[in-house]
């Protein structure tokens, strides 16, 4: 006799629940969709790159024309691969004129070790100035620390690489001459009182000076005054040396808002740099959201509300005439407790070109 080649032929049939089965596969989907979802996070947010911008100047120099800005923005410590691996490929073999780091470079614990490997990453021989954020710890340290220096340990490694901190203005010559003559201006100048500055810390430094011995912490304390006196001195220096013609950068780590902006340039006094100078203004702070909807911009922005678009908050933006790029950055802070990671929000570096025209 032959066989039958399904040993299961004389079986009962199977029952089978088609609307069970539904149900099942219904319950896969939200999965499914999580996974993707993730899945195309882990690509967005990793995925590092350079963006090129061009800000127009229309009175700019020919000797400064072409001038570029490498800004780095927001890292709050975050690590791009060992030793910042991956930024170093990517800037590998790019060239500009200056870096800029404007704020919130150092960790969550005030820790500037990812902050000391992205040195390494940036390009060679080129000038770096670091402007402090506002979660940054602070530059200067008015306590006994490792050092004699009014800056705080973290900061003094970072001057002892080079880096320049910028709390009062840099002037960058450039041609025949110098005649070409840029300044990259720390935002907050726009608005300090120089006098004040100056009384505070010559009032401080006097009592400090008329003691017959100090403590360890009163002869740190001695030494930041004395440096924000020499600060102010150099400070008004630089305004009195200020040319018509000179090109002015704001740096910034937060943003200027339109009403602030307008209100520092219709409220300058005499003795102060005034906004309406400025040819351009560079910041970062809101690191792009920091959560995106794909494809589409912020799901939330602090003092912005939600879904409020990128106006204010990453990229160009115009305030009375003043050009304004915000960097979308690298990391991600506190700005936002509830965002504590970047969310389809790729980490960007900005190379920023100076031009007369048009691009």
């Amino acid at each position: 006799m032959r066989r039958s080649k399904n040993p299961y032929v004389f079986a009962t049939a199977l029952n089978r629940h088609p609307v069970r089965d539904f149900f099942r596969r219904l319950a896969l989907f939200p999965l499914l969709l999580i996974l993707l979802l993730t899945a195309g996070n882990l690509i967005a947010s990793n995925n590092l790159h350079l963006e090129t911008e061009y800000a127009t100047i229309p009175k700019l120099p020919a000797d400064m024309e072409g001038f570029s800005i490498l800004q780095l923005s927001d890292l709050h410590g975050t690590a791009f691969g060992s030793g910042q691996s991956r930024i170093s490929q990517l800037l590998h073999s790019v060239s500009c004129s200056c870096v800029v780091l404007t704020g919130d470079m150092c960790g969550p614990d005030g820790s500037a070790d990812s902050l000391y490997d992205l040195l390494d990453a940036l390009p060679k021989n080129t000038p770096v100035y670091l402007l402090c954020g506002d979660e940054d710890p602070s530059y200067l340290d008015p306590s006994a620390h490792g050092s004699l220096s009014p800056y705080a340990d973290w900061a003094q490694r970072l001057v002892d690489r080079g880096v320049i901190i910028l709390d009062e203005p840099i002037l960058i010559t450039r041609g025949r001459n110098d005649r070409a003559r840029l300044w990259l201006v720390p935002r907050e100048l726009y608005a300090l009182n120089l006098d004040n500055l100056s009384f505070t810390f010559t009032a401080q430094l006097n009592d400090l000076n008329s003691r017959s011995s100090l403590t360890a912490n009163e002869a740190a304390k001695k030494r930041v005054a004395e440096y924000q006196v020499a600060r102010a001195a150099r400070i008004r220096e630089s305004l009195r040396s200020m040319k018509d013609g000179d090109v002015q950068i704001s740096v910034g780590h937060a943003p200027y808002s339109r009403a602030e902006a307008i209100q520092l340039m219709e409220n300058a006094q005499e003795g102060v740099f005034h906004l309406r100078d400025a040819a351009l203004a560079i910041s970062g702070h809101y690191t792009g959201g920091p959560w995106r909807l794909p494809w589409g911009g912020p799901v939330w922005g602090d003092g912005f509300g939600w879904f409020p678009g990128d106006e204010g908050i990453s990229g160009w933006n115009w305030l009375s005439g003043l050009p304004q790029y915000i960097s979308p950055g690298l990391g991600c802070g506190k700005l936002c407790p509830w965002q504590p990671f970047r969310l389809f929000n790729s980490p960007v570096i900005p190379r920023i070109i100076l031009s007369s025209s048009i691009h």
